[in-house]
């Protein structure tokens, strides 16, 4: 093929400093020659290889359009593969299962995850040809089944948890969700965890069952206005050898009323000034409603013999003496208690013990088998500024 010989005019005076004042710029046609990192063009109608610059992607062998201006050389224009066609081989291919989109290998394979489009629906594929994301105009799906979500409902774990548009079910009905219904539950032992296992909630009979690590807790709250907030909370923890139930009611950095229940006893907290009553019977005064003490003594008791002790027990004025809590000895198999007793007007409990053993119990040292009989009564008193209540106050007598 000749070239025109103004071309080569023009070409040649360019190439070789020509006037400047003459024309500087013009367009030739050629055949990238790539060697190595440095790319050159072999212009029609020359064996001679010029470097040039690249404004558009090249390849070795792709027909070129090249500017010459001012002794530079420069692609504007792949003819071979324009940028969207070089685009479309290297990441686009149209199969009969729709139009794949990733990235692909020599052979036209996605080489990892890619899209499919068809006409129906938008996938996302995994780079194994799972489908892991389905987007259509009426269905997303997410997770190879693991999620739905369509026009009327949100199906989550393969049926295992549904969210439509006027209700929601979990687990296979386990949880039900409507306008006016929250239904957790589907059987009696069905089991409801909370914060990641670490809490289960469940029903045993008729009796709500809440099982947790950690202290579990209710709060109400009324905000009167920015500052007047009045709560109510009632706490529950069994996470300790001490199981503690709270009730408590106050006011945000003001007054509180609380009443505390653990195995070491019942302890009232209320506001200076304020009662408390029992069946409309007022109780306390104070904000102690109990108190406890003990008293102990250590005696001689003989093979077939009784023991009885009598104390006097140190009740704080204005609270009366209620009962006994607990009482122990050193030989609860061999002395059996008979009786006990408490006098509230005298503030004294007592005890009798007969030792049903064939041993005398006479030892000072308490080391030993026949060591004395020590005997510990634990004793309760309440504060109370109630009337007194006797027996035929609450109880009724009915001869049938």
């Amino acid at each position: 093929m000749e070239l025109d010989a103004s071309l080569l005019k023009q070409f040649s005076e360019v190439a070789n400093g020509g006037n400047k004042d003459k024309l500087t710029e013009t367009t030739a046609y050629g055949t990238v020659v790539k060697n190595g990192e440095n790319t050159y063009v072999r212009i029609d109608g020359t064996d001679l290889l010029t470097p040039v610059s690249m404004a558009m992607d090249a390849e070795h062998g792709d027909r070129v359009m090249v500017v010459i201006k001012n002794h530079t050389a420069t692609i504007t224009g792949n003819i071979s593969s324009p940028a969207s066609a070089r685009t479309a081989t290297k990441f686009m291919k149209l199969t009969d299962k729709g139009l794949m989109v990733g990235e692909l290998d020599e052979d036209g394979n996605p080489t990892g995850s890619y899209t499919l489009t068809d006409s129906k629906s938008y996938n996302i594929v995994d780079e194994n040809g799972n489908k892991v994301g389905v987007f259509s105009g009426t269905m997303i799906n997410l997770g190879n089944g693991m999620a739905v979500m369509t026009v009327n409902e949100i199906n989550l774990g393969k049926g295992k948890a549904i969210f439509a548009t006027d209700h929601a079910e979990l687990a296979g009905g386990a949880a039900y969700l409507s306008p006016k219904l929250l239904k957790l539950g589907n059987k009696d032992e069905t089991e409801i965890q909370l914060c990641n296992g670490k809490g289960i909630i469940k029903m045993d009979g008729d009796v709500l069952i809440i099982n947790g690590g950690k202290a579990i807790g209710l709060r109400n709250l009324f905000t009167q206005n920015s500052a007047n907030k009045y709560y109510a909370e009632i706490v529950c923890r069994a996470d300790s050898t001490n199981p503690t139930a709270a009730i408590q009611a106050y006011k945000a950095g003001g007054v509180a009323s609380s009443v505390i229940a653990d195995l070491n006893g019942i302890r009232v907290n209320i506001p200076s000034g304020k009662k408390m009553s029992v069946n409309g019977a007022e109780v306390l005064l104070s904000n102690s409603l109990m108190v406890v003490g003990s008293v102990s003594a250590t005696g001689t008791i003989k093979s077939g013999k009784t023991a009885s002790i009598t104390a006097t027990v140190p009740v704080p004025s204005g609270y009366t003496l209620a009962g006994i809590r607990e009482i122990r000895t050193n030989h609860n198999n061999a002395c059996k208690m008979s009786q006990f007793y408490t006098n509230p007007s005298a503030n004294q409990v007592g005890a009798s013990f007969v030792n049903t053993s064939g041993t005398d119990f006479t030892s000072n040292d308490m080391s030993k088998s026949n060591r004395k009989l020590k005997v510990v009564i634990e004793w309760l008193a309440f504060r109370c500024s109630a009337p007194t209540v006797t027996g035929s106050n609450i109880v009724e007598w009915t001869d049938s």
